[in-house]
């Protein structure tokens, strides 16, 4: 290779940085998370790479759960707790969104309490940017979001999540897909 035309470290290999979460931020999410009755987890891009930890997490604890047009496929649509059909209702009802790896944009009307009526954010990223646009969250934690959650399902030991609306949102989905089907 002629080194005036391609540099010898253009050609060495880019590994990219793991940004792991600050310990006291997982506990804030936890306390956040044990203080919520009625939670939703929604992904974006930056969560592309956590789908085995965030399907655990949600797998645990039943947690109702949406993608985005950028995330779309990380959990698969067969599972359970991928509630797709029942976008707006659970995002009007929830009272915490868990937001991994996704900016509040317009797909999400950016976090708009018209939206989102009684949430509180626990947002989760690689990218700064991605934490701090239009709604705040307690806590915003930098890290991989994969990582982040599982430490946060390492240390959860139990939750006081409404069974009862979890299961009212998950069978409004499936009436929602039923009808489709039907027609």
């Amino acid at each position: 290779v002629d080194e005036k035309l391609i540099l010898k470290d253009w050609m060495v290999e880019k590994t990219p940085y793991y940004i792991y979460p600050n310990p006291s931020d997982i506990d804030k999410a936890i306390d956040t998370i044990k203080n919520s009755k009625k939670p939703i987890i929604i992904t974006g891009r930056g969560a592309l790479k956590s789908g085995r930890q965030i399907l655990k997490f949600i797998n645990k604890f039943k947690i109702p759960y949406l993608d985005t047009q950028d995330s779309r496929g990380l959990i698969p649509q067969s599972n359970p707790n991928n509630i797709f059909a029942a976008r707006s209702k659970a995002m009007a009802e929830a009272d915490l969104v868990m937001l991994l790896g996704r900016k509040l944009d317009y797909q999400l009307a950016f976090g708009s309490p018209a939206v989102f009526k009684e949430a509180k954010f626990i947002r989760i990223s690689e990218s700064v940017s991605e934490l701090m646009d239009n709604r705040r969250g307690f806590p915003e934690i930098l890290s991989n979001p994969g990582e982040a959650i599982e430490q946060i399902n390492n240390k959860l030991d139990k939750t006081n999540f409404n069974k009862s609306w979890i299961n009212n949102i998950k069978n409004f989905h499936l009436e929602k897909i039923n009808k489709v089907s039907r027609k």
